[in-house]
């Protein structure tokens, strides 16, 4: 996700412009989910009555699986939409924003159509519509999000997006932390999550610079950690076949990543900021400083 590279920012702002964004207005991106209906389970019973009757139609998620389900899982994910979909039109009311659903997944588009009817109608790009190029130009157009879903975050955070996150997500709770934005991280079964999320959207707002920051310090960061792992697999090879034909000479981290884009390479000289001690310490577990050029 790293150093994937989208469609450029005219296709996104198209796009936008298309679903009514009148190119002035901050977009403000919302990527909700249905957190509750996991696990998948399969059920040889529920299986048989889909293919006899149609029964568990909502649940059913492919073959013998199917999502969790019941009055409970219900509630609980009324409970979410209720708060983002209140929480979405309480910031909208205080600040002028143009709202915009994307739906990550195809499973997603339920969650984002259902917040855009209490919204009283708003953009919804879904992925069943849009490919990845598209959809990840256009969370790189907003100004703020909110995202329930990890790589609404990471895909948007070469471009400096602000985000918060609102997780049952493993990967959101360790990304915000590597980030330093716990406090732009809430829980999705939060029982005040309403509450909460309106005090993070403003902390969104006001720090935007200060999370950015963040963002770009740990875009880098990820970059070099893929570049080890290069390092890795290379001096893997060569222990393991050391009669296979290596290539010598001094080589920099970014000889072990895929051409960067001209983005990344605009992120990497302000944000890599490593003194040569500290570029040194990142890799001297790998290779020696001489080899890679530190």
């Amino acid at each position: 996700a790293w150093t994937f590279e989208p469609h450029g920012p005219e296709y996104g702002r198209q796009a936008l412009r298309a679903a009514g964004w009148d190119e002035r207005t901050p977009v403000l991106i919302v990527c909700p989910i249905n957190p509750f209906w996991w696990p998948v389970k399969a059920s040889l019973a529920k299986y048989a009555a889909r293919a006899l009757t149609g029964a568990y139609k909502e649940s059913h998620y492919r073959t013998v699986y199917f999502h969790a389900s019941g009055p409970s899982v219900d509630a609980a994910y009324n409970r979410y939409l209720t708060a983002m979909g209140n929480t979405v039109h309480s910031f909208r009311k205080k600040h002028s924003v143009f709202v915009v659903l994307v739906a990550m997944e195809r499973l997603d588009a339920r969650a984002c159509r259902q917040i855009a009817a209490r919204l009283g109608g708003a953009p919804v790009f879904a992925s069943d519509d849009y490919d990845m190029y598209q959809l990840v130009s256009v969370l790189r157009c907003g100004q703020a999000i909110v995202s329930s879903r990890y790589h609404g975050i990471v895909t948007s955070m070469p471009a400096l997006v602000p985000s918060a996150g609102v997780t049952m997500d493993e990967r959101i709770r360790n990304l915000m932390h590597e980030r330093g934005h716990a406090h732009l991280l809430l829980a999705v079964d939060d029982p005040d999550l309403e509450g909460k999320l309106l005090a993070v959207m403003e902390k969104l707002q006001q720090e935007r610079e200060e999370v950015a920051r963040g963002i770009g310090r740990t875009v880098v960061k990820n970059l070099k950690a893929m570049a080890r792992m290069g390092v890795y697999l290379e001096q893997c090879v060569q222990r393991c076949y050391p009669e296979f034909p290596m290539r010598s000479g001094v080589h920099s981290w970014e000889d072990y990543l895929p051409p960067l884009s001209p983005n990344l390479r605009r992120l990497v000289e302000p944000y890599e900021g490593a003194t040569e001690a500290q570029r040194h310490r990142e890799f001297k577990d790998t290779k020696s400083c001489a080899e890679l050029k530190c």
